[in-house]
């Protein structure tokens, strides 16, 4: 990740941006460069899963994204992090007028909701920071030790021919998007064109 931090580095020195951000970092008393960029020194992890169908349903008019999404942070310091990105959206929606708020789960994680609906989640699952599309995606994170990857055939077989000493691997597994796609698909209304 550390390309990753010397791009974000350089855009906050910029002119433009320097005087507002460094007007909100004294308000809330972190240097974003060393208190979140800083922290944020180990491997990361995206994490796409189908949503589970009973979640797949939303209000009228609304889009209906069929996948939960998440980035996995590994970090020197996580609970510092954790602390300091909770202080950010504080002074952030402090700052921001607004439906916004920050609530807790009983799972520990902290939801941002817009209009009593989440926006996303964060929190620290198993050492690393966490930040997902919904408390439930975290959760299903969380539980993965139920149903490791490890364990799963396709993986097995997919993997089964690489050397043991691989140190990065991707692994997609596109069958269950394309009968995700297929169900919905069959369940959208057919419209006649004349």
């Amino acid at each position: 990740f550390s390309g990753g931090n010397v791009a974000l580095s350089s855009l906050l020195s910029r002119g433009d941006v320097t005087q507002p951000l460094q007007e909100f970092q004294e308000q809330v008393g972190l240097d974003l460069n060393a208190d979140v960029i800083g922290l944020l020194d180990g491997e990361y992890a995206v994490v796409l899963m189908s949503k589970p169908s009973e979640q797949s349903d939303v209000k009228p008019g609304a889009v209906n994204v069929p996948i939960e999404f998440a980035l996995l942070f590994e970090s020197s310091d996580v609970n510092r992090l954790a602390g300091n990105i909770e202080k950010v959206w504080q002074a952030a929606l402090a700052e921001a007028e607004g439906t916004m708020e920050l609530q807790k789960t009983d799972q520990g994680y902290t939801v941002l909701l817009d209009h009593a609906d989440p926006m996303l989640a964060y929190g620290v699952i198993d050492g690393r920071f966490a930040i997902g599309t919904s408390p439930d995606t975290l959760a299903a994170i969380d539980d993965g030790d139920q149903a490791p990857l490890s364990a799963d055939a396709t993986y097995q077989s997919a993997t089964g021919a690489l050397p043991g000493s691989r140190t990065n691997i991707g692994y997609l597994n596109f069958a269950p998007l394309w009968e995700m796609v297929a169900d919905h698909a069959s369940q959208e209304p057919q419209v006649a064109i004349n």
